[in-house]
């Protein structure tokens, strides 16, 4: 069995929240390997990696509430048909 940890994603958080955030978790990025040796990103490349991964996390967002708004539109519909989804399941099967 394998065991996940579900990212705790805040659905209100802004994309200027978010740059804020992260680039106080991570004040410097540097890129390399221990064998190679390590190189601070430049501010440029700093940035730019800032801004992916800004991007990325409101894509999480997005999907996030794609999935909140398909569960509220399935309780919706259960509770008009005033039943469960156990029973749903036994309906359909």
């Amino acid at each position: 069995m394998i065991n996940t940890v579900e990212e705790i994603i805040n659905v209100n958080e802004t994309a200027a929240q978010i740059k804020a955030r992260l680039k106080s978790e991570f004040p410097s990025l540097r890129t390399g390997n221990e064998e190679a040796g390590y190189t601070e990103l430049s501010d440029e490349a700093y940035d730019a990696k800032i801004v992916e991964w800004v991007v990325a996390h409101l894509a999480k967002i997005e999907n996030k509430k794609t999935e909140i708004a398909k569960a509220a539109k399935k309780a919706a519909l259960l509770d008009r048909l005033g039943i469960n989804e156990d029973e749903a399941k036994l309906l359909l099967s």
